[in-house]
């Protein structure tokens, strides 16, 4: 038996003006009575945005529209169904109309079931639209002008050093870690270098080097503040001052520049992908030489080595420590590296990297918590929410946002999968230097030597 679907929509924000799921519910149930539609179901769809199709009571809704369990769709108002005309439109025609599922609108009094009805649609999607990008509008220019008085935009993902009050950012402790960062680096210490030890020492506020990197091109830092390309001098106290910020940015484009080696210049197979188990620095590629003096005279044998960076004379000058790491011949943790990609199972390989598959979908999640969290500053901005609960529902995005990150891990899923695959029938040895230059950057992440130890972290 076919059944009325009561479909309801709310924002966490709109619940506070009229639109809450109960009200629309009891006056859509009321509606069904009325009209003698006693079989009816409800589908409630509460915290989510009217700007995009991705909501898990609307999806069953289409799913049993589909099966031809649904015979009329009830809401309280058009835009309770969708903001976005493209979609309402959508979900009239290729959905309801397709199905022969009637569409009723209480706010606006129509339905699809009448030829007016069906004009009517077209007209109130074109006003929901108009109003869903006037708002847009607006709020991109009220934080355009939040930026030009100096005023941060405000995010749950405050820059370290930094703590978010009364609208203002204020200086916190952690603003001795970004000195720490910036004195650091331009000591001439790397980025990973600085993040061995400090995630060591703050392992809950240091949680990546790519943090370290983020923090060192940060303006906000100089008391900046930048929005859609534009930088404006912010109220905020800086923590580092123009003149050494501006040093940093010099020096990581000389170091930028140091390590952009073209492939056909490439010497080493594993550039910057060794790495020191000890010191975290990376091991280069140098030229040795022994020579033998026997009877049939001198004789010189030359080899290479890879060298921790650590053991470098310039480098116990600054950190007044020598690496213990011994050198390695090339020849030797090449063989070991090339040895460990001709053992990998590519069907064992193939599944780990389907499996993460998941974790596409977490981006979506997480662009989906981006927006709300934005709409959220947005209304605060404007005086439509109190702090109270913009705090409670920044926190619990963040925390969110933090579970799903934890396990997320980037990887070119179609790219290694080709290498893989190419390397199903192929020994790597078969392959000229560049190739397998190629495979290692495709397939490795990093390899971290400590003594005679050789992990091998592949990017699946």
């Amino acid at each position: 038996m076919q059944k009325a679907a009561i479909y309801t929509r709310v924002s966490t924000i709109e619940q506070k003006n009229g639109y809450s799921l109960e009200a629309q519910k009891d006056k859509m149930i009321k509606y069904c009575q009325l009209k003698e539609l006693e079989q009816y179901e409800v589908y409630e769809d509460g915290g989510f945005s009217g700007g995009n199709m991705n909501r898990p009571a609307l999806s069953r809704l289409i799913r049993d529209i589909e099966a031809g369990q649904v015979s009329h769709v009830l809401v309280y108002k058009l835009d309770r169904l969708s903001r976005n005309q493209r979609n309402t439109l959508y979900l009239i025609e290729e959905v309801f109309q397709k199905h022969d599922v009637g569409f009723i609108s209480l706010q606006e009094n129509f339905d699809t079931t009448s030829i007016v009805g069906r004009a009517m649609i077209g007209i109130f999607s074109t006003f929901a639209q108009l109003e869903r990008d006037t708002i847009a509008e607006r709020m991109k220019m009220g934080r355009v002008e939040r930026a030009k008085k100096g005023l941060y935009r405000g995010s749950a993902n405050v820059a370290t050093g930094y703590s978010y009050v009364d609208g203002k950012l204020i200086r916190n402790d952690d603003s001795a870690l970004v000195e720490e960062i910036f004195e650091r680096f331009v000591d001439g210490e790397s980025t990973w270098a600085i993040y061995s030890d400090m995630s060591k020492r703050y392992p809950s506020k240091i949680y990546g080097n790519n943090m370290i990197t983020r923090i060192l091109e940060n303006p906000i830092y100089t008391g900046k503040i930048t929005f859609d390309d534009e930088t404006y001098d912010g109220i905020h106290e800086a923590i580092i001052d123009q003149e050494s910020f501006d040093i940093v940015q010099q020096l990581r484009k000389q170091v930028s520049s140091k390590y952009k080696v073209s492939k056909k210049k490439r010497s080493a197979l594993l550039a910057r992908k060794l790495f020191c188990g000890h010191c975290g620095k990376t091991l280069f590629k140098r030229t040795s030489k022994n020579v033998y003096h026997g009877q049939n005279g001198r004789k010189e044998y030359v080899y290479t080595l890879y060298q921790c960076n650590g053991r470098k004379t310039r480098v116990i000058k600054k950190t007044g420590h020598k690496c213990t790491q011994a050198s390695q011949r090339t020849d030797k943790i090449d063989t070991l590296v090339l040895d460990q990609i001709n053992e990998l199972d590519y069907k064992k390989a193939k599944k780990r990297i389907q499996g993460r598959r998941k974790q596409d979908t977490d981006k979506k999640v997480i662009d989906n918590l981006d927006k709300q969290e934005k709409r959220l500053m947005d209304l605060y901005q404007l005086g439509s929410v109190e702090i109270d609960e913009l705090d409670k529902r920044l926190k619990e995005i963040r925390k969110e946002k933090e579970q799903i990150k934890e396990s997320k891990q980037s990887i070119n899923e179609k790219k290694t999968l080709k290498t893989l695959e190419s390397l199903v029938h192929t020994d790597i040895y078969q392959l000229d230097f560049l190739e397998q230059c190629e495979v290692v950057d495709t397939l490795i992440d990093k390899v971290i030597i400590t003594d005679d130890n050789l992990d091998i972290r592949f990017n699946f």
